[in-house]
């Protein structure tokens, strides 16, 4: 019985789609008379069969009409959102930001999504297109918003406004200052914890100290940066290893960090706004951004604002003296290296010191410039500590000169509450700078030069700077004289010699 019924309803059907093609055979194109025919081979006829159903299509085979239901294909995979247009048979992808995203150097961007690449290069992407330029800096000097200063991005040879930091030093035997400008010595030779994100474990900065010039005092011997994926390590005469591979300089991994060389220093600069200097002798200067305030621990302090509970250990005890907070902040007494505190004072050492008239005298005389060339600081960065620090150094470390660190930390202290200092390094520390150049404790990382003298990029800002040699005003470097020239004695390159033919 069901079935019977069930053949009935098809026959009804297929007289009605009959009597249809039949009703539209006189105004639809291409047939013939009232019989179902036509005469354009595979041309697609449109007739009112099923209002409203979109998935039957009827076509010329062979001077008949033949229709047949679409078949949709497949949308895996689709980034976007599957929807199905009104009036359609099949659903579509809609397209989304990440379906016009864009790849480069085998990573994926966001539609209008812009970003840093070597060479002073600026790429943006574009419906799934990628076009890159030189970056072009702003004539006029960058106004940052409250909170804000001009600094280094990687990548980014212009200055870019970038969150207000603290910063914490190392140098000399070595002798600290917090972020929040808390001042300690500690000579222990191990692994310790210089500073590192407590909270969310961003980064992590640890040191190696050895003996060096003595046996009581010690020295900074290698700095070792954790940060996402990547393990930076800054070794003596500024060679630097990542993840275990000896690296060129400058070496970019971008956007994460990127490692630049001046003359005397190393700077990594990172995306999250983390930057250190690191000499290659024991001079180091970390940057942490203001975001990271209160979040830190280790030798550097708590960055909290408060100077006087810097000295607070791993299970939140406040120490009781830089020596227990030094040893607090150890990272393992049997690795290699680790030696037990010297035994004798520091008082002690620098009390026979002063009794040797003639190594007080010339440790007196290496550390004037602390009192000479930056009296015009004195107000604006205090210089006993750096004095007393100076005088120790020189004390404990006969025929080298071991107060330059101290120095080059105090002109870094006042050059950062924008004092301008000549402390002569070239005569006090030995430091030779060829070609004419001369010695700055805050050198721009990208100078003008014979090579890239039509580069409106460069000069960096002094935002952005490290210790070096420069050519005087009115002069640029000749890479093929290795000497400071006017601008008009560069050699031609090859834009002025097309242009002169």
């Amino acid at each position: 019985m069901f079935h019977s019924r069930q053949a009935n309803l098809q026959l009804l059907a297929s007289a009605a789609f009959l009597l249809l093609i039949s009703q539209a055979a006189s105004t639809a194109p291409g047939l013939e008379g009232s019989l179902v025919s036509c005469s354009v081979e595979n041309e697609v006829i449109d007739l009112p069969i099923g209002p409203g159903n979109p998935c039957f299509v009827c076509r010329c085979k062979n001077k008949s009409v033949e229709c047949t239901k679409e078949v949709c294909p497949r949308l895996t995979p689709c980034k976007g959102e599957i929807k199905k247009p009104e009036g359609k048979c099949c659903p579509v992808c809609s397209e989304t930001r990440e379906s016009t995203s864009c790849t480069h150097q085998r990573r994926t961007f966001k539609n209008n999504e812009s970003w840093f690449v070597e060479g002073c290069q600026i790429c943006h992407c574009q419906n799934t297109t990628v076009k890159c330029e030189p970056q072009k800096c702003s004539p006029g000097s960058l106004k940052c918003p409250k909170g804000k200063k001009p600094g280094q991005v990687p990548g980014a040879c212009c200055p870019q406004c970038i969150e207000e930091s603290g910063v914490c030093t190392s140098y000399g035997d070595p002798h600290y200052q917090t972020f929040d400008r808390q001042m300690f010595n500690f000579h222990g030779t191990c692994r310790y914890q210089l500073t590192s994100d407590c909270v969310s474990d961003q980064f992590t900065i640890r040191m190696r100290n050895e003996r060096r010039y003595s046996n009581v005092y010690a020295w900074s011997k290698a700095l070792t940066i954790h940060m996402g994926d990547s393990v930076i390590v800054l070794h003596k005469d500024l060679q630097v290893k990542v993840n275990k591979t000896t690296v060129d300089l400058p070496y970019y991994h971008l956007p994460y960090f990127q490692i630049i060389k001046g003359s005397f220093t190393i700077t990594l600069v990172s995306q999250i706004g983390l930057q250190v200097q690191w000499d290659g002798n024991g001079f180091i200067e970390i940057h942490v951004p203001k975001s990271f305030m209160g979040k830190v621990c280790g030798l550097c302090g708590n960055f909290n604002g408060d100077s006087k509970d810097d000295f607070m250990l791993k299970n939140g005890r406040r120490a009781i003296s830089a020596q227990e907070f030094g040893e607090g902040w150890s990272l393992g007494r049997r690795n290699p290296g680790c030696e037990k505190l010297p035994s004798e004072p520091r008082d002690s050492i620098m009390s026979k010191c002063f009794n040797r008239l003639r190594v007080y005298w010339r440790a007196h005389k290496r550390c004037w410039p602390i009192k000479k060339q930056f009296a015009n600081c004195h107000k604006k960065v205090k210089p006993h500590g750096y004095y007393g620090s100076c005088i120790s150094d020189v004390c404990q470390c006969s025929g080298r000169r071991c107060e330059c660190e101290v120095l080059m930390a105090y002109a870094r202290a006042c050059r950062r509450e924008g004092v301008t200092i000549n402390w002569g390094r070239r005569n006090t520390c030995g430091v030779s700078c060829k070609g004419g150049s001369v010695f700055d404790d805050c050198v721009p990382s990208c100078q003008r030069t014979c090579d890239n003298r039509f580069d409106i990029s460069v000069p960096c800002p002094s935002s952005s700077c490290v210790p070096g040699c420069r050519c005087p005003a009115g002069t640029v470097w000749n890479s093929q004289r290795t000497k400071c020239v006017q601008l008009w004695d560069c050699p031609p390159q090859v834009r002025e010699l097309n242009t002169i033919i």
